[in-house]
């Protein structure tokens, strides 16, 4: 069995979430694919890509967890990913809510005019 699938299943990941995760050899190269001028300094490891979804199933972003322990890893590293992807959520939801009232109150306008 592959390890990713051995770590999703010691996770308890319910099987219905199961074909939403990525897995790819070299998360470096998946990154500066799907985000060009990302400007992250990223391992091109093996890593389970674990994609993050808005209430309209559109992903919002992701994140690599990698399985297989590497020796240059520091904690610092993983502590400043953590807190530049909360950065970045939180900056899509608030833009994501901004959009939201905008679209209600336009969307009470254009009723008002029928």
């Amino acid at each position: 069995m592959h390890f990713c699938k051995i770590y999703i299943n010691k996770r308890n990941i319910p099987v219905e979430y199961h074909s939403k995760l990525y897995f790819t050899s070299n998360y470096k190269k998946f990154c500066d694919e799907i985000f060009p001028n990302h400007e992250k300094e990223i391992t091109p490891d093996a890593r389970l890509v674990i994609p993050f979804f808005d209430e309209y199933n559109r992903i919002i972003g992701i994140s690599g967890r990698a399985l297989v322990v590497s020796d240059d890893a520091k904690l610092s590293d993983v502590a400043k990913s953590v807190v530049e992807n909360y950065t970045i959520y939180h900056e899509c939801y608030l833009k994501n809510e901004a959009w939201k009232q905008w679209y209600t109150i336009h969307k009470n306008s254009f009723e008002a005019m029928r």
